[in-house]
């Protein structure tokens, strides 16, 4: 009894401290740092999936800060908004509505453990459920499946980085049964056999009443295609932009931009760093 009792307690002690030492490698990662490095001061915040990140910091010189993140559902973007209207002055918001935002595979790919960072207590159905999913699984990343995922890649990372010379990727550049191929696959993942996810259009919904109350614009947008993808997915849409309308809220529909600029793309639905920063040039002149 003594030598199992001694064994439990060695096994339980090596997973503390394998948890622990995950925990040290996700806070020191892009996963969870980049994902909290938000600036406060800011009238403006945009806020969307990974669409928005090719932008990078270039609409901070006119007062408005990036907010996207890959993977960001509405679950998060709502956290986010809510943390926003707690902490800082904000005026206005940019989210995006693009065809896809409000699909099952936006509602299964999330980032519900790392929006947790912008949650509080009124976020929960109660103080057990906030201190239970903030700061006891949270702060447990043996049980998550998406973290140990990001711990694998940051090991690698460490341990085998990548090549420097980073060449800037161009979906000009690839051969058009590649993109054919690309548009499929992409089109399969967010669209095909997928159905509209009841929960995201709460929590849109929600994102609307909040900003009403607090006397905050905004502004939808939909985030330049390349002609290949928009060929691709028709008028499949699951309605996001919708909402917005039905609300008389303002969508710049601007998917269909560089539809003879490829090389501003660098895959079938996002922008390259290039196409980026002429974007967020066009973006803020049409704001204006």
């Amino acid at each position: 009894m003594k030598k199992y009792t001694f064994n439990m307690l060695g096994f339980i002690l090596g997973l503390f401290i394998l948890n622990l030492i995950f925990i040290i490698i996700l806070k020191d990662s892009i996963y969870t740092r980049e994902y909290e490095a938000v600036k406060l001061g800011y009238k403006t915040y945009l806020l969307s999936d990974s669409h928005g990140l090719p932008l990078e910091d270039s609409l901070e010189n006119v007062g408005i800060f990036n907010f996207a993140a890959g993977s960001d559902s509405y679950y998060d973007i709502y956290r986010k908004v809510s943390f926003l209207i707690k902490n800082t002055d904000v005026e206005r918001i940019i989210i995006s509505v693009e065809d896809h935002t409000l699909s099952e595979q936006r509602a299964n790919s999330n980032n519900l453990d790392r929006s947790l960072y912008y949650a509080d207590q009124e976020d929960f159905n109660s103080i057990y459920e906030f201190i239970t999913k903030k700061y006891i699984i949270n702060n447990l990343p043996l049980l998550s499946s998406k973290r140990r995922y990001f711990i694998k890649h940051c090991l690698q990372f460490k341990f085998s980085p990548p090549q420097k010379g980073y060449i800037l990727k161009d979906w000009s550049k690839l051969p058009l049964h590649k993109k054919k191929e690309m548009c499929t696959n992409r089109y399969n993942v967010q669209f095909q056999n997928r159905k509209k996810s009841n929960s995201l259009v709460s929590s849109l919904k929600d994102i609307i009443n909040i900003c009403k109350v607090n006397n905050i614009e905004i502004i939808g947008i939909k985030f330049p295609l390349s002609r290949d993808y928009i060929a691709t997915i028709g008028n499949k849409n699951f309605g996001a932009d919708s909402l917005f309308y039905e609300n008389n809220i303002k969508v710049l529909d601007l998917k269909d931009l560089y539809l003879r600029n490829d090389n501003y793309f660098s895959d079938e639905d996002h922008l390259n760093i290039i196409g980026g920063k002429i974007f967020s040039e066009f973006l803020v002149n049409l704001l204006k």
